[in-house]
Parts: structure tokens; C-alpha cells; sequence
């Protein structure tokens, strides 16, 4: 059960508008009357389009019987639109109908996490994204040679967004417009979402080397305006750089590696620092399209990916512009091998001291259950010491990734008709344990 504690108001203290914030045991809900309501952060990710509509409540009933608070859902925009490109429509009835799904989970007493992406990957063709955006060149990275950024995932290559794009940018807002006017109404305290999150696994697409991209003329403005604020004057630069440009706009990125001298350094180590800043702060431009379309008050969060320390995601550089511009909380993913402890150590205790200074949760916003058909195979002994190392390490919450197995992924603790599998009895004692010592608080 969440964890409470009241307070009634002196007659003298004004009602104000019901809260959402982050405390370190998981998630505060401050209500009008001044109670507060403290939710352990644990959830269980279903997707509603991958399954029938007669099996959303049966799939949320078992996510119940885990000892789950939440549910964490996708809000992937592929699936969503329709249409000519040159008219594009969303979609949002039948199995696609969100809203519905979510207000199954508020009637079930659960809490809900939104992932509206742009990006989402979720093993969908494009990573979730439209065909139209990933085919518009306005949108797509560029490689040094100005060619589309193409990345092989199953089951096809395609090209990748520029986070620059200007273009890409404006279309992600128009999404989550969408969104909001389907979803903001289920914000609570009138519905189950505590939780959004902006963009998924930031790390470039994994195409992430320094040289393969963005040479996007979008990418290579907001590099000069990186330049500008770090060096101030075209003097300052040239000293550096020991060039002789006239001006900002002269100065191009290295396409290589071609560093010949320890002069030469500052050049490519200025542009991989620009990489962390554009995807800081196009997560930050998400994130105030998210608050525009509704979601103001709800707390947000990214979460990096597998491999993180090598990605150009900066989390001290996010979580700064977050508190600028709207990214609250940073998180991890978890699909590691049993027995895979130094990296869990390693990965979960910088997480955790970055988590507790700011007093908010460390979360593992993808605790695996199961795997992609096409990746190599996690059984249950991998996901138990997983997320039992991951604890021990630090982390005070996490969701289950996936909770409710759909196409394309095998092995989790809940079959699609919301059938319980044995491999679920682990999660609803740990569960139980979890609030039986107050984990969130030790």
C-alpha cells in the first residue's frame, strides 16, 4: 500500500491547487486540502494497442496483484496517425483508444506513466515514428557527407531525426498537442498520470560517434551558438582554435578525426560537448511542448539507455536545463545477465548519489522482464538478480519492462490475456517486502 501521512489545514491556509512532485521514496501527491499522499514508484508497462481491448482490465487487475501502483504505457505517434502526409489525422478510437485504458487503471486504483515519445522504439518499425517525419529531409540528421543518418534495427533501416531540426521539433509539438487534448484531462488528481516522459533513450539514435553526425544545417546553427556563449568573442576562438576566421558563422565542425597535435584538440572536444548541450536542450523544448499541450504540473523524466557512460547524454547537463525548462528526473534502463554486477554497481550508485542530492527517486524506468525476439535472451534469473542488485545498489523504484507481454517480446510475468505466469509470485513478494520495511524511505 502507498505510503501516507495527513495534515488538515488551520481554518487561516487557502486551498490550493492539488500537486504532483517527486520526493525521494517515489512520487508526492499534495491534495488541496494539504494531504499528502506518498506513492512508491513501481511500476508495470502494458501496452494498450498491442492487446485486445477485453484484455485491458484482466492485464491491469494482474498488474495489481504484483503489488504495482502503476501502470507505464507508450503513446507511440505511428500507430496513432493516419493519412496523407500532406494532411496527416490522429487517431484515437478502439484498442487505440488511450483514454479509456487509463481511466480502466484510475478505476482499478492504479497510477499511470505516459511515454508519448517522439521517439519511443518499443521494437516498432521506425522506433514509433511516422513515415512522413522519418522521410521528410527537413527532419532527418546528416552525416558529414550530408547524407541521411541511417540506423539498421530490425525490421528495416531507416533515417533518424535531427534533434536540431527546427522542422522536427515543431511536428513533435503538433504530437503532443494531440496528446494533450486526448490526455490532459487524466492528469490527477481527475485521473491516473503522475508521470510523463520526454523522448526515449536520447543517445542519438545509437548512432552516437562523434563524426557520424548532426551536420544538419539546423545542427550546425545551434554549434556556432554553442561556440558563441562558450568563447564569447571570434578573438577567444581564434586563440583557441589558432585559426583565422572573421567570424562565428565561418567556423566549421571537424567531419573526422584528424587531430595531429594537442592544439588541435579543442576543436573536436568543443564540438562532442555540443552534441550534450543539443540534446539537452531539445529535450528542454520537448518538455515545454509537453507542458503547452497540458501537462504542466506532471513531473517528467528520460531515461538513458544500456551503455550510457559512452552516449553524448550529459545528466548533470539535463537535469540543469530540466530545472530551466521542464526535464525533472533522470533514469536508467536494466537488461543485464546474472552475475553482471560491477555494472549494475557501477551504473546504480552514480545514479543513486545523483538521485538522493536532488531528493528525488533513483528510478529504473526499464527494469527487463523478458526480451526482443531478436536480442539475446534474458530468463528470470536474469531479470531477479537484476533488479535485486540494482535495490541493493540504490535504486527505490522501478517499472517493469515488460510487465504484459505483446509482439515482439518474450517472457514476461504476464501473458497478453492477462494471464498471471509463476515468474509473476517474485514480483508481488517483492512487492509486499518493499512496503512492509518502507524501502523508498531507508
Amino acid at each position: 500500500m502507498p505510503q501516507k501521512r495527513s495534515s488538515r489545514p488551520s481554518s487561516k491556509v487557502k486551498a490550493r491547487p492539488p500537486q504532483i512532485s517527486l520526493a525521494r521514496e517515489g512520487i508526492r501527491l499534495t491534495g488541496a486540502d494539504g494531504s499528502t499522499e506518498v506513492l512508491p514508484l513501481r511500476a508495470g508497462a502494458c501496452h494498450y494497442w498491442r492487446l485486445e481491448r477485453s484484455a485491458w482490465r484482466p492485464a491491469l487487475s494482474a498488474l495489481k496483484t504484483m503489488e504495482l501502483g502503476l501502470v507505464e504505457t507508450y503513446v507511440p505517434w505511428q500507430v496513432h496517425e493516419h493519412g496523407p502526409d500532406d494532411a496527416p489525422r490522429t487517431s484515437f478510437e478502439g484498442v487505440l483508444d488511450v483514454a479509456a485504458f487509463l481511466r480502466e487503471a484510475h478505476a482499478l486504483g492504479l497510477k499511470a506513466i505516459v511515454r508519448p515519445g517522439p521517439h519511443i522504439n518499443a521494437e516498432l518499425t521506425d522506433f514509433g515514428l511516422p513515415e512522413r517525419i522519418v522521410w521528410n529531409a527537413e527532419c532527418q540528421a546528416r552525416t558529414p557527407r550530408l547524407n541521411p543518418v541511417m540506423l539498421p534495427a530490425p525490421p528495416r533501416a531507416f533515417p533518424v531525426p535531427s534533434y536540431a531540426s527546427k522542422t522536427y521539433l515543431a511536428e513533435t509539438a503538433k504530437w503532443f498537442a494531440a496528446v494533450g487534448r486526448e490526455l490532459a484531462d487524466l492528469v490527477w488528481p481527475n485521473g491516473p498520470i503522475v508521470l510523463v516522459q520526454i523522448d526515449n533513450e536520447g543517445s542519438l539514435y545509437f548512432r552516437d560517434g562523434i563524426y557520424d553526425q548532426d551536420y544538419h544545417p539546423d545542427a550546425l546553427a545551434h554549434y556556432r551558438a554553442f561556440l558563441r556563449d562558450k568563447y564569447r568573442t571570434i578573438a577567444e576562438l581564434r586563440r583557441a582554435y589558432g585559426i583565422a576566421a572573421e567570424g562565428f558563422e565561418d567556423v566549421t565542425p571537424p567531419l573526422r578525426y584528424d587531430v595531429r597535435s594537442a592544439e588541435d584538440l579543442p576543436r573536436h572536444m568543443d564540438w562532442a560537448e555540443s552534441h550534450e548541450a543539443l540534446l539537452a536542450e531539445s529535450f528542454a523544448a520537448m518538455g515545454e511542448s509537453l507542458a503547452a499541450a497540458g501537462f504542466a504540473g506532471v513531473p517528467s523524466f528520460h531515461n538513458l539507455p544500456m551503455g550510457e557512460s559512452a552516449t553524448p547524454l550529459h545528466p548533470a547537463l539535463m537535469r540543469r536545463r530540466g530545472r530551466e525548462r521542464g526535464l525533472d528526473l533522470i533514469s536508467l534502463d536494466y537488461y543485464h545477465p546474472a552475475g553482471d554486477h560491477r555494472a549494475i554497481a557501477r551504473r546504480t550508485s552514480e545514479l543513486a548519489s545523483a538521485s538522493d542530492a536532488l531528493g528525488h527517486p533513483a528510478f529504473a524506468a526499464e527494469m527487463g522482464a523478458g526480451a526482443p525476439p531478436f536480442f539475446p535472451p534474458l530468463q528470470e534469473r536474469d531479470a531477479i538478480f537484476t533488479l535485486m542488485c540494482a535495490m541493493a545498489y540504490g535504486v527505490r523504484g522501478y517499472n517493469i519492462y515488460m510487465a504484459v507481454e505483446r509482439d515482439r517480446w518474450l517472457g514476461s510475468p504476464v501473458d497478453r490475456d492477462g494471464v498471471l505466469r509463476p515468474f509473476a509470485a517474485f514480483f508481488k513478494k517483492l512487492g509486499a517486502a518493499f512496503d512492509r520495511v518502507g524501502f523508498g524511505s531507508l
